[in-house]
C-alpha cells in the first residue's frame, strides 16, 4: 500500500486540545520554488495531549485569527493528517484543516 494515500485518525493522534503558537503565510510550490502569492496560512500549534509536541496545520484562504500576542486555545474544522515525503525532509506528517477558530471554555 502506498503511504501517501493513508489517512490518519486526527483525533486519536493529536487529541482535542491545540495551543496556537505562531502564524505564517502558506504558499504553493512547484519544482522546489515558491509560486505566487500566499494561498493560506500555517498555524503552528502545541499538542497538550502529546507532551506539547508541535504540529503545523495549513488552512487555505484568508487569515482567520487576526493577531497573536500570546498562545491561544484553538480548534480546527475537518483536521486531516497524512504522510508525505520530500527529498529534504523525508517522511513527515502533513496536517490540513478547512478552518480554525478560538476554542470556547465549557
Amino acid at each position: 500500500m502506498d503511504l501517501r494515500i493513508i489517512k490518519i485518525n486526527a483525533k486519536a493522534t493529536c487529541g482535542d486540545s491545540f495551543i496556537l503558537k505562531k502564524i505564517t503565510a502558506a504558499y504553493n510550490y512547484a519544482d522546489g520554488s515558491r509560486v505566487g502569492d500566499p494561498v493560506g496560512y500555517n498555524y503552528l500549534v502545541a499538542l497538550p495531549d502529546r507532551m506539547l509536541e508541535d504540529l503545523k496545520v495549513r488552512v487555505d484562504g484568508p487569515r482567520l485569527i487576526d493577531e497573536l500576542k500570546k498562545p491561544l486555545a484553538v480548534k480546527f474544522e475537518n483536521l486531516q493528517l497524512e504522510v508525505k515525503w520530500t527529498k529534504t525532509l523525508g517522511y513527515y506528517v502533513a496536517a490540513t484543516a478547512s478552518a480554525i477558530s478560538l476554542a470556547t471554555s465549557a
